[in-house]
């Protein structure tokens, strides 16, 4: 209890030395906020985090296939990349359908409706937050049943568990097996491929799409097709193969879009990178003059509280006892920095993502790393006048009153 009410003492003093020196402190705390607001912008856009859960999400070794011309891809294509291109581990067709009509009502924009075949889920390595992806024998049999995407489900659905509720999709009946868990947020360079953006997608089998859905005249034309390239191959490279293949077999295919996450991936990389050196250099100068505030502040704390000071050390206190005070005292304004950077590095997260496009994810990892540097900063620069504290000496200390 004693301790207890040391803590709050030292608070309540480190408190009445802030509201004595407003503008000081102000600036102090803002030095420290946006110093660890930038270092909250630069792990979450430019760690490695975001860019692990993109990969993992669109899969660095996969490659997405669609076309931009009113000539489809057909199943003699995707035969045609599984017989000439090696090294291939997985590879799946797509059909993209734009309902005319649906039950429940969406509450937003109508989801697409998506025939993939099973290996689709393996390609992209689909988590699911309820439920079962739809395996081959239901492919087989045709089954009526579907998957939704998580923005699917919610303006279909809303909150509520989905699996074994039935939506109507263009008058067919579907039963929901399982839900997807949320995926990060697309780059700008994805945004334009349907396979990607799974959250707003309804997959159904691909059998039971052609069987069930009004598919003609052209039951044989796909929309899109997912490759993934076996171990020890380049995506990149494999690309090339798969462009070049289609394009030969297909020539009247205008325009191929094509895309490689993992080589999107390192190239969003590597255009962070001006951007990140900017922000480091912010972030390094801003804790910096943070770190001098807090250092000012104390210096001048200690020529006045010099009495303070010799009256403690009179009555029995410790150097020790003296300095921890002024090292709790600058931990006191690092906190209340750390906990204005905590809100401020949020919002230039959000700014940061909104303005170029990159996820930029937080996680409690990079806050805590945030938070341990900025408070780091304070107590390194407060512990030369802590230390000086610390050795005045009583009646030097009571000869300056």
């Amino acid at each position: 209890m004693t301790r207890i009410a040391g803590y709050w003492q030292d608070i309540s003093i480190g408190l009445s030395a802030l509201l004595g020196r407003k503008l000081r402190s102000v600036f102090t705390i803002f030095g420290l906020a946006f110093g660890m607001g930038a270092i909250m912008v630069l792990l979450a856009a430019g760690g490695s985090g975001s860019a692990a859960r993109l990969a993992e999400a669109l899969g660095p070794d996969n490659i997405l296939i669609e076309s931009n011309s009113p000539e489809r891809f057909t199943l003699g294509d995707l035969r045609a990349i599984g017989e000439q291109l090696p090294g291939i581990a997985a590879l799946a067709p797509a059909r993209i359908l734009v309902p005319m009509d649906m039950l429940p009502k969406p509450s937003g924009e109508m989801p697409l409706l998506a025939g993939v075949s099973p290996a689709f889920a393996r390609i992209f390595d689909m988590r699911l937050a309820e439920g079962r992806f739809f395996d081959p024998e239901d492919d087989r049999e045709a089954a009526p049943v579907c998957v939704l995407g998580e923005m699917a489900k919610l303006s279909l659905l809303g909150f509520e568990s989905a699996v074994g509720k039935y939506i109507k999709v263009d008058g067919v009946w579907l039963r929901v097996i399982g839900v997807l868990k949320t995926q990060p947020r697309l780059p700008d360079e994805l945004s334009g491929f349907q396979l990607a953006d799974r959250g707003r997608l309804i997959f159904m089998p691909l059998k039971s799409f052609e069987r069930r859905m009004d598919l003609a005249p052209a039951i044989d034309q796909i929309d899109g097709i997912a490759v993934r390239v076996g171990p020890g191959s380049d995506p990149g490279v494999a690309a090339a193969a798969v462009h070049a293949i289609l394009s030969h077999s297909r020539p009247g295919i205008e325009e191929i879009h094509m895309a490689a996450p993992g080589g999107l991936i390192e190239q969003q990389r590597r255009r962070r990178i001006p951007f990140l050196l900017v922000t480091l250099g912010l972030s390094v100068l801003s804790l910096l003059l943070g770190g001098l505030g807090i250092m000012n502040m104390m210096f001048t704390a200690i020529l006045e509280r010099a009495t303070e000071i010799g009256v403690r050390r009179a009555f029995g206190a410790r150097q020790i006892d003296i300095a921890r005070q002024f090292l709790r005292e600058a931990m006191f304004v690092a906190v209340i920095g750390g906990l204005a950077g905590l809100v401020l590095g949020k919002a230039l997260c959000g700014a940061v993502e909104r303005a170029t496009g990159w996820p930029a994810v937080t996680s409690w990892l990079d806050v805590v790393a945030a938070f341990g540097i900025s408070l780091g900063t304070a107590v390194a620069f407060a512990l030369q006048p802590a230390r000086q504290a610390s050795m005045v000496s009583p009646a030097e200390a009571m000869r300056s009153k």
